[in-house]
């Protein structure tokens, strides 16, 4: 549907096309909030793409200056953030090099800002200089690539995405509770060694005992004995990918010394292993 409406017209006229307000009515979200990402979107277009630059023109020193003193001293005539909120920005990009990018649905922001911190230091103390850490994360409430989807807009969308290509994680909402259940997954898919060369049943040779594994979902066991919901571990058997991200989420001393050479060899850090 993404040219069935123009983003300038939900600006100009306020007019939320049927299909979006569905969406967004599934998800909860404020309109006006989402209306402010729409347009906060546009203002730090150019901003964002050059920071996500995946062809080599991205300059880390000059991007920081970019955010430091562009972003983060515009955001605050936009939207409601505190100083608190925004010096916790500037913490997180200066030690892990990770600018984020706020919503207008800001009430939970510091509290999120604060679950993206514990957790970057979680990695740092299980990885050090090995972790690769996001060029971004974006909260915006208005994803570009779901209003230019086919899709209807957002229904069946994951709470979190990782783009590998340009380094970056995007969440569906700012909110410490989406940012606690889904960082991790997303910080794995950033950080497998095996990115790019994920494998499911479409493309596992009937011979190899990864089929077997994904057919019968070996294993289950030591997923749900680690922590993670059943109705989630099937998730984790949609590709390779996916399996160290859901395994990720639980608890690393609760898995066997087997699953935990498993998990490496399908792409995860060593490393990872050492996560709290």
């Amino acid at each position: 549907m993404g040219g069935n409406f123009s983003v300038g017209e939900i600006l100009n006229k306020g007019r939320i096309p049927a299909t979006v307000d569905v969406a967004l009515e599934h998800r909860n979200v404020d309109r006006n909030a989402f209306r402010k990402d729409l347009y906060l979107n546009l203002k730090y277009l150019n901003l964002y793409d050059y920071i996500t630059s995946a062809y080599g023109k991205y300059d880390p020193e000059f991007s920081d200056y970019l955010y430091e003193n562009y972003y983060l001293k515009n955001i605050k005539k936009d939207i409601h953030v505190s100083d608190v909120a925004l010096e916790k920005c500037k913490e997180i990009n200066n030690k892990y090099g990770t600018k984020i990018f706020l919503s207008a649905d800001s009430a939970d922001c510091e509290a999120s800002l604060n679950a993206v911190q514990n957790e970057f230091e979680a990695w740092n103390g299980a990885g050090r200089f090995c972790v690769k850490y996001p060029r971004t994360i974006d909260f915006s409430l208005a994803k570009q690539n779901w209003y230019d989807s086919d899709a209807t807009y957002g229904v069946g969308r994951a709470a979190a995405t990782t783009n590998n290509l340009c380094e970056t994680i995007s969440f569906a909402k700012m909110s410490k509770e989406a940012v606690k259940r889904s960082i991790r997954h997303e910080m794995t898919h950033l950080n497998d060694n095996n990115a790019g060369a994920t494998y499911n049943l479409s493309n596992i040779k009937d011979s190899s005992p990864l089929r077997e594994m994904f057919e019968q979902q070996l294993f289950k066991e030591e997923l749900v004995n680690a922590g993670i919901p059943e109705s989630h571990v099937s998730y984790a058997y949609n590709n390779t990918a996916e399996f160290i991200a859901v395994a990720s989420e639980g608890d690393f001393s609760k898995y066997s010394e087997e699953f935990k050479k498993l998990l490496i060899a399908l792409g995860m850090p060593v490393w990872e292993i050492n996560l709290k």
